[in-house]
């Protein structure tokens, strides 16, 4: 069971398990203009977007947000491979099962948001590995219709979309389908 909690600004939103250990999205309004762009990454940090906002080093949401904001989009959406909360993701790999680190809601909230989002950017890096997890949700986003609103920025040396913290700012997202790199070594 899940619930979607406001942050003290209302401008955003995030929902989680009943325990807090998985965060399975966040939403940020960024704009009073219309588009949702859906940032597909890893797995969530272990604040709230409260705690995160305050930190005063850039983030990876802050990066995701100008990247929204740049091409037009009034929303950003982040959702993860994994929803399990972690500062370190090799946390991901100790658990005793690969569903303790998906999260048994996840994939549910991602084909919700990925069917309601106007672009999907993939952005997991190279531990989208793990469990052939970034492969898994690559079917499942195909199998819903939604390749052609996939994109990524720029694609590892291990073949997997790169994190937004690794990218120049004014990268632009390509069509996912347009990186056979990925679908060869995958």
């Amino acid at each position: 069971m899940s619930r979607v909690i406001c942050c003290e600004d209302r401008r955003y939103r995030y929902c989680e398990s009943e325990d807090g250990r998985y965060r399975y999205w966040l939403e940020a309004k960024l704009e009073d203009r219309n588009g949702v762009c859906l940032f597909l990454m890893l797995n969530p940090a272990t604040e709230n977007a409260d705690q995160e906002r305050k930190r005063s080093h850039r983030t990876t949401r802050n990066k995701c947000e100008e990247y929204s904001q740049r091409w037009g989009y009034g929303t950003l959406w982040t959702c993860n491979l994994f929803a399990l909360r972690s500062k370190d993701p090799k946390k991901l790999k100790e658990v005793a099962k690969p569903e303790e680190a998906i999260g048994a809601e996840n994939n549910l909230h991602i084909v919700q948001k990925a069917h309601r989002s106007d672009m999907i950017v993939c952005a997991w890096g190279n531990k989208g590995k793990y469990y052939g997890r970034g492969r898994e949700v690559t079917e499942i986003l195909k199998n819903e219709g939604l390749l052609c609103k996939m994109h990524y920025l720029a694609m590892t040396g291990k073949c997997q979309p790169m994190h937004p913290l690794f990218i120049k700012r004014d990268a632009l997202p390509k069509p996912f389908v347009d990186a056979p790199a990925y679908f060869q070594c995958n």
